[in-house]
Formats: C-alpha cells, structure tokens, sequence
C-alpha cells in the first residue's frame, strides 16, 4: 500500500512488461470484439451482444453512428483547414453552429492518425486500443498501490472488460472510451499527494479529459475524489510526514488543471 510517498522503482511496470501487457489486453479486445477485426474498413460495431444470427447486418440504426459523424467530422474539418468547433453540416440552418460539446477531445485527436487511411478504420482502431488504455491505465493505478504485478494485470481484465465500459464501447457511447481516464487521474492524483508536479498534472488533464468526453463522469469525480481523499489520508499505512513542502506543488498543478475541467463543464452545460 503506498503510503503518500512516491512509488519505489520495484512497484511499476518495465517497459517490457508494460508492452506485453498491452498487446495481450489487445489480444483480449480482438477475442471480445470479435468478428469487429474481420471487418475494420466495412464495419462499425452497433451493440455489445447484437441478435443472434445478426452480428454484421447492414444499416442498422443506432447511437453510434453519430459519435462516428462527430468523429469525422473533426477529420473532415481538419482536411479542410476549418475549425472543428463549428458544424457546417447538421442542423446548419443559418450557417455553421457551435460544436464544442460535441468534439469529444482529446479522443478525437487521436482518431485524425488512426483515420488517415480509413474512417471506419480509425473508428475501429479507437476501439480496439481502449482495451490495452483502459487495462494498463489500471494496472499502473494497483501497481502504486503495491499490488503484485500479477494481480495488477488481473485487476486490467476487470476494468477493461467492465460490462457497462464494453456496452457503452460497443454501442458507440463516448463513455466506453472515457473508462481509461479514472484510473489515470487516481494514478495522478497519489502522486500529487507525493509533491509531483508531474502527478497533479496528469491528474488534472485527466480530469479536463473527462470534462470533454464525458461529463456525467466529472460530476461523479467531483462528488468521489473529495471522498477518496478524505478515506485515503484516514488509511493506517499514511504517512503525515507526507504533507510536506513539496505536496504544495503537486495540489496546486491538480487544483490548476481541475480548475480548467470545472469551466469547461460549465462552458458545456
């Protein structure tokens, strides 16, 4: 159990671990996805458990195919040399609208590399890839916490193949993608209460993250972390000796960075 200083060297992942990890929680998102692979360029995935002799029907409706256009449309506004914040094309009665609810960032920046060749491709690729994000992103979170590595790749099945996570995944709900950012801003904030800059930091722009993909989820971070702070200093491993000079930065880099989540929900609402 970590105690409020930073995690000793033996507690994390090596990078070869961290790689093998990846690719067998990739490996597990192939095998839960499937026959998703066989279909990357002519196929988007509709629902977690679709009807039985229905896997790959054609034109099906569905949420999903909105969170697509969202997608595409950054790419197509980035191809154009526009501004991604404007929608020129839905609801574009009297001229491009606001879309900055609706941008989905930072997911959408990664899908511009992942989409170069294909659309539907980049879709499927986010897809596939939040199984080894959401796996490692907890991982790391038990490794901080001392937790075996054994254990900690056990603990990134659970979390990756959450079945609320893979519904929302699978049924093209922002959510499913947004699963990565609690561990990371859990990680994050353990190191702040380190004195890491670094930790605070990681722990605030997950927390924007959040903020822009999904906002319900900040809501529940701004009523739990409170509360897991609260049961984190309570634990009996704390050391008071922790909250020295140093923690200062790290609380002031997350108060920085959550400070600007905060305002952007606002902005959003």
């Amino acid at each position: 159990m970590s105690t409020g200083t930073l995690a000793p060297s033996g507690s994390r992942f090596g990078t070869g671990a961290a790689a093998a990890l990846a690719l067998a929680y990739l490996a597990l998102g192939l095998a839960y996805t499937w026959p998703l692979a066989l279909h990357l360029r002519d196929g988007l995935p509709f629902a977690a458990v679709p009807p039985a002799g229905r896997e790959t029907p054609a034109l099906v409706q569905g949420d999903y195919l909105q969170f697509y256009y969202y997608l595409w449309l950054v790419r197509d506004r980035v191809a154009a040399g526009a501004s991604f914040l404007h929608d020129p094309y839905q609801f574009a009665v009297d001229g491009p609208r606001s879309n900055l609810p609706n941008t989905f960032l930072p997911t959408a920046l990664l899908y511009l590399p992942l989409a170069v060749a294909d659309p539907r491709l980049g879709y499927n690729l986010l897809v596939l890839l939040s199984f080894p994000g959401a796996g490692l992103a907890t991982a790391l979170l038990a490794r901080r916490y001392g937790v075996p590595r054994g254990a900690a790749a056990v603990a990134g099945v659970v979390f990756a193949c959450a079945p609320y996570r893979v519904g929302a995944l699978l049924g093209g709900h922002p959510a499913g993608l947004s699963y990565p950012l609690a561990p990371l801003a859990l990680w994050g904030l353990e190191g702040a209460l380190a004195g890491s800059w670094a930790g605070g930091a990681w722990c605030g722009a997950a927390l924007l993250a959040v903020a822009l993909m999904e906002p319900h989820f900040f809501y529940f971070a701004a009523l739990g972390l409170p509360l897991y702070l609260v049961a984190r200093v309570g634990l009996a491993g704390w050391d008071w000796g922790a909250l020295r000079v140093g923690v200062g930065r790290g609380v002031i880099a997350l108060g920085l960075a959550g400070a600007a989540a905060g305002g952007t929900v606002r902005a959003l609402a």
